[in-house]
C-alpha cells in the first residue's frame, strides 16, 4: 500500500536514505508557495514569495525538501488569522541558504517553543484552536532538515506570529566575480 510506505517514510525521515541531486531551492520553494496558495485561498491568506537570491542550489532529495516546505507552509496557513499574509524569504546565509516562513498567526507560548520539534507534541494553544490538527508536523520537518545537514529554528511571539528558519548548505559555493 502506498499510504503505508508514506507513513513509514515520515516516521523515519531522519534515517531514510536520501536521493541526493542538485535541487534548485528557489524554484522548488516557489512551486510549494504556489501549491499552498490554493490551501490559503479559503482563508483569504496571501502567500508572498520573496527570493532574495539569484538562485539557490542545494544537494538534496527533491521529494523530501518539498515535503519539508509543504509542512511549514501548511502550519503557517493553519495558524494564521484570516486575511493575513504568510511571507517566505530565501536569503544567502554564511552556511548556505536560508529559507524563512513568517506568519502573523497565534504564535507559540515561550514554554512550548523548546518542545515544538518533539514527536507528536502539540501546543495547548494549537490544541484548543485546532482540535482536528495532527500535531505540527515539525518533528518530520526537523528530521528532513537534519538529514540534509541543515538546521531549523523557530522564533515566535504569542499573538505576534511565528518565523521558522531553515538553513541548508548549498551544493557548491560559487564565488561570483564582482
Amino acid at each position: 500500500g502506498h499510504l503505508i510506505a508514506g507513513a513509514r517514510i515520515a516516521s523515519d525521515a531522519g534515517s531514510a536514505r536520501l536521493e541526493r541531486k542538485a535541487v534548485a531551492l528557489d524554484k522548488l520553494v516557489g512551486q510549494v508557495c504556489a501549491d499552498a496558495q490554493t490551501l490559503a485561498h479559503a482563508k483569504a491568506i496571501t502567500i508572498e514569495f520573496r527570493p532574495l537570491v539569484a538562485e539557490a542550489v542545494v544537494s538534496g532529495d527533491q521529494g523530501r525538501l518539498r515535503q519539508l516546505f509543504l509542512i511549514l507552509l501548511d502550519n503557517a496557513v493553519r495558524y494564521s488569522k484570516p486575511a493575513s499574509a504568510v511571507t517566505v524569504f530565501i536569503n544567502p546565509s554564511p552556511r548556505g541558504v536560508s529559507v524563512q516562513v513568517c506568519d502573523t498567526g497565534i504564535g507559540i507560548p515561550p514554554q512550548e517553543l523548546a518542545q515544538v520539534f518533539e514527536r507528536f507534541y502539540r501546543g495547548d494553544n494549537a490544541a484548543t484552536q485546532h482540535a482536528d490538527g495532527l500535531g505540527l508536523g515539525l518533528p518530520v520537518a526537523k528530521a528532513i532538515v537534519e538529514a540534509h545537514n541543515g538546521e531549523i529554528t523557530v522564533d515566535s511571539q504569542l499573538d505576534g506570529g511565528t518565523t521558522i528558519t531553515v538553513i541548508l548548505p548549498t551544493a557548491h559555493k560559487l564565488r561570483v566575480a564582482a
